[in-house]
């Protein structure tokens, strides 16, 4: 079972006139989609939270306490790092409202 606890709270940490946030899907529901996926090109490790802070790309993989990412997410992590894209490895959403992106996408106060 997929632990969403963390994500729908990301939403009040953050500027929505500065920023964009989406969570990214790429567990496919069925062989079909599967096949499918994997012929639009969609990458197994995707990490779970985009966010785009003026222009600013950063990747989120959600994690729980004990939670390590796999080999699959460490390979995007270093070709999105490559790129230019900031990767977290999170494991509690309040670090958003200490670290990264509080220069002015966290919502004063949250």
């Amino acid at each position: 079972m997929m632990r969403t606890w963390g994500i729908p709270s990301i939403a009040k940490y953050l500027d929505p006139s500065c920023t964009f946030w989406t969570s990214l899907e790429n567990r496919p529901s069925s062989w079909l989609n599967a096949l499918l996926q994997k012929k639009r090109g969609v990458r197994s490790g995707l990490p779970d939270v985009k966010v785009i802070f003026r222009q600013r790309p950063v990747f989120m993989e959600m994690k729980s306490r004990a939670g390590i990412a796999s080999e699959a997410p460490r390979r995007i992590r270093d070709e999105l790092v490559a790129a230019g894209c900031e990767w977290w490895l999170e494991r509690r959403i309040v670090r958003l409202n200490r670290e990264g992106l509080n220069e002015a996408a966290i919502a004063a106060g949250s």
